[in-house]
């Protein structure tokens, strides 16, 4: 199992990007991540909404706490392909909460 403090520590306040983007961890367990981010005004784009980078941003993070999850260790793993299709603008004053799945790994 992959020791929950130890990724808080690497995902959370101890890391530069992810403290100024307030990413807190909220589940990371059975190859299941969840991370919660909070709207910033800093972090917006030209609309108010969130930018879109930050959005992806949070998922690839996400997606690599549920893969260390799985794998029960913290190695280095690297994205290959990361596809987001947008259904719609994320609105002005929205936080994000990304829940993801490992389904396996290769």
């Amino acid at each position: 199992m992959v020791d929950f403090q130890a990724a808080k520590i690497f995902f959370g306040e101890h890391h530069p990007l992810f403290n100024a983007m307030g990413i807190k961890i909220s589940r990371c367990n059975e190859g299941v991540a969840v991370m919660m981010m909070p709207f910033s005004k800093q972090l917006t784009d030209h609309r108010g909404a969130l930018h879109r980078g930050v959005m992806v941003t949070l998922l690839d993070t996400t997606c690599g706490l549920a893969i260390f999850s799985a794998l029960k260790s913290m190695r280095p793993i690297a994205t290959i392909d990361l596809r987001v299709d947008y259904l719609r603008p994320i609105p002005a004053g929205a936080g994000l909460e990304a829940i993801v799945e490992c389904v396996g790994t290769t």
